[in-house]
């Protein structure tokens, strides 16, 4: 896989371990937050014992099935765009990603991949192996972007590696004020995961009438708005939800318009079908 040739960032995974384990490794109250591949894999190696036939399915599809074609890079100035919709609304968020892609041209991605959806339900909840996959699911879908740049295709996500610190970060500390302070190493991007131009979070509290809204309790959106506020080292913009999805996704493409046109190609064509992305 062509991101191994990269520097790995040194290895820092948060986590809380819970007496017991279940059959697939032990519980978490308190998830890990992923910061480069290798301890992704770490993980894979270490707690192989619980589900050795499924990691070693997982790890060879990885390495294998989701590398269709050599990965290409594309120049960094003046590529297709690769923007990232997250929210605790799963619905509004796809279907506002879903509608930008339209609007723009482009490929609406999800995670996982294609190639890795199957194992979803693989490891049960709140597993160390669990949390690892998603985060490993993460770098096929920048290899799948960047696939999609070299046939000249831009690419709306529904959530990225944000969206799983975010909500660990959120499950880990009780309220916005507990939060660790601006420019703490908790918020780095991972150095060796390819980062979106933009990331849209989609502030909207849910209701009676919108149950696609994950609700957490009172403290949960200005904890996710502080959090998605410190996340520094990337071009977060908050959207007001309550546009509706249209004019959400409006928004979204005046942003970009905006604030990508020097390092961007937002011309719009005919987007690129690749039946395995």
């Amino acid at each position: 896989f062509e991101m191994l040739r990269y520097g790995l960032a040194s290895i820092v995974v948060t986590t809380v371990l819970v007496q017991g384990t279940d059959f697939n490794g032990p519980k978490i109250l308190s998830a890990p937050i992923f910061y480069n591949l290798e301890s992704i894999l770490k993980v894979f190696e270490t707690q192989k014992h619980f589900m050795p036939r499924e990691v070693e399915l997982v790890l060879k599809t990885f390495y294998e099935d989701c590398v269709f074609a050599s990965d290409v890079y594309p120049e960094k100035n003046f590529r297709k765009s690769f923007i990232v919709i997250e929210g605790d609304n799963r619905d509004s968020r796809e279907n506002i990603g879903h509608k930008l892609a339209d609007r723009i041209g482009g490929r609406f991605l999800q995670i996982p991949p294609k190639c890795l959806a199957n194992f979803t339900q693989l490891f049960s909840g709140g597993t160390m192996l669990r949390r690892a996959f998603f985060a490993l699911s993460l770098y096929t879908a920048a290899y799948n972007v960047r696939q999609l740049w070299a046939r000249n295709t831009p690419v709306v996500m529904n959530g990225y590696w944000t969206d799983q610190a975010a909500f660990i970060l959120g499950k880990i500390y009780r309220s916005a004020s507990h939060l660790p302070p601006a420019g703490s190493n908790l918020y780095r991007f991972p150095d060796d995961l390819m980062a979106p131009d933009l990331i849209c979070y989609i502030n909207y509290y849910g209701s009676l009438n919108n149950p696609g809204a994950l609700d957490h309790g009172p403290q949960w959106r200005p904890k996710m708005l502080q959090i998605y506020q410190r996340f520094a080292d990337q071009q977060v913009i908050v959207i007001d939800g309550s546009l509706g999805v249209t004019r959400s996704a409006e928004t979204i493409h005046n942003y970009m318009v905006k604030l990508l046109p020097d390092r961007c190609d937002l011309s719009i064509n005919a987007p690129s079908n690749i039946s395995c992305i």
